[in-house]
């Protein structure tokens, strides 16, 4: 006989991430009731990756088509 996990019956909330309304370098990782602001990190000279809403990451800005 398996035993159950005690949290198997628990919902476990799933982060999400979501793109920014207004800058390609920021996103938003959200888990539950909660939304957190984001920032990819500097590459060179101040500039920064942008957001990958297709694979859910900080990527090169050639990869990325945002405006």
């Amino acid at each position: 006989m398996e035993s159950k996990s005690e949290f198997e019956d628990e919902k476990i909330d799933e982060v999400k991430f979501l793109v920014h309304e207004n800058d390609c370098e920021k996103f938003y990782m959200c888990n539950g009731d909660f939304k957190f602001e984001m920032l990819c990190p500097k590459i060179h000279d101040g500039k920064r990756l942008h957001f990958n809403q297709n694979l859910n990451v900080c990527d090169w800005p050639q990869a990325v088509k945002c405006h």
